[in-house]
Parts: C-alpha cells; sequence; structure tokens
C-alpha cells in the first residue's frame, strides 16, 4: 500500500518515525502494509507539532538561564548557599555572607521567573518564543 499525507515531508518522516513502525517514507510517499489513517496521522502530526513548540520554548527559557547563569556559576551557587545555610544553623550569617546568600535567592526568583514565563506560553494554544516577555 503506499499513500501521501498533506503535511511538509519533515514532519511527516518525523511523525512516522516517532509513533510508527513497519513503514517506509520516500519522495513524499509512504509505504507498507498497515498505513495510518487522515484521521490518526493528522492528529499525531498536531501532537508532534506541539512537543516541538513546547520543546522550543524550553530549550529558549534555558538559553536565556545559562546566559546569565552558566551550569559553573549554578552549582557554585548551590555549594555555597548549601555551606551558608550550614553555617546560618549555628550563627548569625556576617554582612558578607548575608549578602551572598540574598544575591543568590535573587538569581533563583529570577530563574523562576524565567520557568514561569516558559510555563505560561506552554499553557497558550500556538504561542511562541516571540510571544514572551523574556526579561522580568
Amino acid at each position: 500500500m503506499t499513500k501521501s499525507y498533506p503535511f511538509p515531508n519533515e514532519i511527516v518522516a518525523a511523525v512516522l518515525d516517532r509513533y510508527y513502525s513497519g513503514v517506509q517514507f520516500s519522495g513524499g510517499i509512504v509505504t507498507g502494509d498497515s498505513l495510518p489513517d487522515d484521521a490518526d496521522f493528522a492528529a499525531k502530526v498536531a501532537n508532534y507539532l506541539e512537543s516541538q513548540r513546547v520543546n522550543a520554548l524550553k530549550g529558549h527559557a534555558g538559553l536565556i538561564i545559562l546566559a546569565r547563569f552558566p551550569d559553573w556559576k549554578q552549582r557554585n551557587m548551590i555549594a555555597h548557599s548549601l555551606k551558608l545555610d550550614r553555617i546560618a544553623r549555628t550563627r548569625t550569617l556576617d554582612i558578607d555572607e548575608q549578602t551572598a546568600y540574598d544575591s543568590y535567592e535573587a538569581a533563583w526568583a529570577w530563574v523562576e521567573k524565567i520557568r514561569l514565563e516558559s510555563d505560561r506560553l506552554e499553557k497558550i494554544p500556538g504561542a511562541t518564543v516571540k510571544d514572551g516577555n523574556w526579561n522580568p
């Protein structure tokens, strides 16, 4: 059996690869013994496109966060804040320690705002990176 679907070839190939086995795709034509019906395939395309949209939003949020706070800096802030938490259990933090701790809390609050913006956009059908307020 052969069939073509009214979607760009790269989307057809990706959806077939993700959801179906036992089919081949070449030159815009799908071949195989058990081809998906149009409604099922269209639903899978919609699912695939939505997952791509959400991944793009998450990826963009991640790039913004990493631009300000690369992995190494995040690890250092976490390690130092844990150390300051231990100290704070036995005595009052001195001014430098408290300043550092406050800066880590501010950094985390900023990261949470970026994540919340990504989460907000994910819930809006069709929203893209361009629709976001990425400068909280």
